[in-house]
């Protein structure tokens, strides 16, 4: 781990840079990701009344894999889509939109992000927005009990690239126009709130 980690503290912080924000964790290492992410999950899933959902990016490169995690994750089924993408994504729009009883926090732990985004970027980008239009949706534009939802994306240069990039949906939102799927959203919320964190410094 980085100079200075320190393992009892460390997901204390990411934890209260969540209250405010989505992370984008960085490292070069593969195990220092692995260790980050593994110690983050834990301590999150000690939280009362908290959701944790685990991404493993390794296996979720396309629409597809990666709504069927999620929806394994919550117990749920997305059923069969014949393959359309857009049916997946407006599933889990809905699934992220829905409130479970006695849940007050949801998070979101992407694992190896950049392996999607190197598989394909189109994808990769609809789906950070969609993480990340629905948790400003929950606090700013509905008007049911508040649900503080988080998504923490994990991985190396590739995503740190990204992040980078003015116009990736880590800085901005998605111009989806066509169908708009958060236009009430996209009127309240200027950007996404996202902090990028380097593990190395």
């Amino acid at each position: 781990m980085p100079a200075g980690f320190d393992s009892s503290t460390w997901s204390e912080q990411m934890i209260s840079l969540l209250d405010d924000h989505h992370l984008v964790i960085l490292s070069d290492s593969t195990s220092q990701r692995s260790t980050a992410g593994r110690l983050l999950q834990h301590r999150l899933g000690m939280l009362p009344e908290t959701e944790v959902i685990d991404i493993d990016g390794t296996a979720a490169l396309d629409m597809a894999s990666f709504c069927q995690q999620i929806m394994a994750a919550a117990r749920n089924r997305l059923g069969d889509s014949n393959g359309n993408g857009n049916a997946y994504l407006q599933r889990l729009i809905a699934h992220l939109r829905m409130l479970r009883r006695k849940t007050k926090r949801r998070y979101v732990i992407w694992h190896d992000a950049d392996a999607m985004l190197e598989q394909d970027v189109a994808t990769f980008s609809v789906l950070v927005n969609a993480l990340l239009a629905v948790a400003a949706e929950h606090e700013h534009t509905t008007r049911s009990p508040l649900l503080l939802q988080r998504a923490v994306f994990i991985g190396g240069a590739k995503l740190g690239a990204y992040a980078e990039d003015i116009h990736g949906q880590f800085c901005c939102w998605l111009d989806d126009a066509d169908d708009a799927p958060f236009w009430d959203v996209l009127s309240a919320v200027d950007r996404p709130r996202v902090i990028v964190y380097r593990m190395e410094g």
